[in-house]
């Protein structure tokens, strides 16, 4: 779209602005559920011996285990919690400007990369199943959405590497960089070897010079992957899941599942918009016939794409009997955001479409019409109206706060207010009124009470 730079600027003004309202809702979001549980831990056995007891007794994640136990170590978990996601915003974006950049580099100007990379982002935070258990939620936010942007991240350093622009040091930080993706969690595990693993066989088939180098990539996912499968703690979780490993029910599961994400994400008006433009950016020149791709090579992509889209529900209902939690579709969802925008530029080049048949006029049209969609529709709509009660909702909790202090270590029952506003964008889970939830029992033993619950009467 830099033909128009009118319909650039309006959209990236608005995304900008949009993602402007869940940075806002970073300063009102507090810790909740296992993120307490992540503290109690720490707190009881220190850094090295959390780490080694997490592995032996719950999970094989070292990467997220590490940083979430980091995160805990070096901010206070209550005053410090807004720098979480403030952080994940910010690598989320920033991964997708450097995606972008990676990308057009060499054809489009520093204006249009930054508006396609923020434009995916809005678009990523609009359509995420969970944005609560996603951004805003420690346990969830390190696991799963920093794994998304550190893929992503990949991929442009990947693209780097296959131009030839990359270093030593790119090579040697890109191989960190992937280990640290397969301690994450297993989803995002399960995708990074499946694309490398893809990429080296392509090398290898074509010989081209980078073969032995994604070769070395793929071995050293494969690495990562072995340490989080050799975890004992596997075992114990997988314990709570008596309805786990029954392969034919995963296999039938996952492509029910993938078909009905693919249609309910892939028929957002705010979609099709961003195709609209997307088509008349990746138009601005005509492709030559040499560099074309043909029929047969754009489905070979498309039918990669829908089957590894399909093989990421795999791991939760192998592993849990059931659909994955909103927070591991987000990594279906960012794939399924790339490899949409992947085969739309695919469309454009097959089809030799011209940047010609969009007139400026309309472009500024859909440029804005998309702008207002971002807010009224979505995660955009709903964040907006959080915008307005998450101040309360924060004032409550940190009124709770204030009276647990009082009660601090005199082994008291307490009974506290059940929150009156609950902001989903940024909302998850709080302690019930049962004192013997497990929610509960980790909330009293991080504030050292004998035990905590809500209730709906005055105090």
């Amino acid at each position: 779209m830099e033909s128009d730079r009118t319909a650039t600027w309006i959209i990236l003004i608005s995304t900008l602005a949009y993602i402007g309202i869940y940075t806002c809702l970073s300063f009102y979001a507090h810790p909740a559920a296992d993120d307490f549980n992540f503290a109690n831990k720490l707190i009881e056995e220190g850094f090295l011996k959390s780490q080694y007891s997490t592995y032996l007794t719950w999970s094989g994640r070292y990467t997220s285990t590490a940083i979430i136990s980091g995160f805990i170590a070096g901010f206070d978990l209550l005053r410090g919690f807004w720098l979480l996601p403030l952080f994940l915003i910010v690598t989320t974006g920033a991964s997708f400007v450097a995606l972008a950049h990676s990308i057009w580099k060499w054809s489009k100007p520093a204006l249009s990369i930054w508006c396609y990379g923020l434009a995916l982002t809005a678009l990523y935070l609009s359509g995420l199943p969970s944005t609560s258990e996603t951004i805003y939620w420690l346990a969830g936010g390190i696991s799963y959405q920093l794994g998304n942007s550190l893929y992503v991240l990949l991929l442009a350093a990947l693209i780097k590497l296959h131009r030839g622009e990359g270093t030593t040091r790119l090579v040697v930080a890109t191989s960190f960089l992937i280990l640290a993706i397969a301690g994450l969690n297993e989803t995002i595990m399960l995708l990074q070897s499946m694309s490398l693993a893809v990429m080296a066989t392509y090398a290898f088939a074509r010989k081209t010079p980078q073969r032995y180098r994604l070769l070395m990539f793929t071995l050293t996912s494969l690495v990562g992957a072995a340490i989080v499968a050799a975890a004992p703690g596997n075992a114990v979780r997988s314990s709570y899941y008596p309805a786990a490993h029954d392969i034919a029910f995963s296999i039938k599961e996952s492509i029910r599942w993938s078909a009905i994400r693919f249609v309910s994400w892939g028929k957002l008006p705010i979609m099709w918009l961003a195709t609209l433009l997307w088509v008349a950016a990746t138009a601005a020149h005509a492709p030559n016939a040499a560099s074309r791709l043909n029929f047969k090579s754009g489905a070979f992509a498309a039918l990669l794409w829908l089957s590894t889209l399909t093989a990421l529900f795999f791991p939760a209902f192998w592993s849990m009997g059931y659909a994955p939690p909103n927070r591991t579709l987000s990594i279906n969802y960012m794939l399924f955001l790339i490899g949409w925008f992947l085969m739309v530029s695919l469309g454009t080049s097959l089809l030799s479409i011209k940047s010609s048949i969009f007139s400026k006029s309309f472009l500024r049209f859909i440029a804005v019409i998309f702008a207002i969609c971002l807010f009224t529709t979505g995660n955009g709509a709903r964040a907006l109206k959080d915008l307005a009660i998450a101040p309360d909702y924060s004032k409550q909790l940190n009124e709770r706060y204030q009276k647990i202090e009082l009660h601090r270590g005199q082994a008291a029952e307490l009974k506290v207010p059940v929150l009156s506003e609950n902001p989903g964008t940024i909302f998850s889970a709080d302690i019930t009124t049962k004192k013997d939830d497990w929610k509960n029992v980790s909330y009293a033993q991080y504030f050292h009470l004998k035990a905590i619950a809500t209730t709906y009467k005055k105090l």
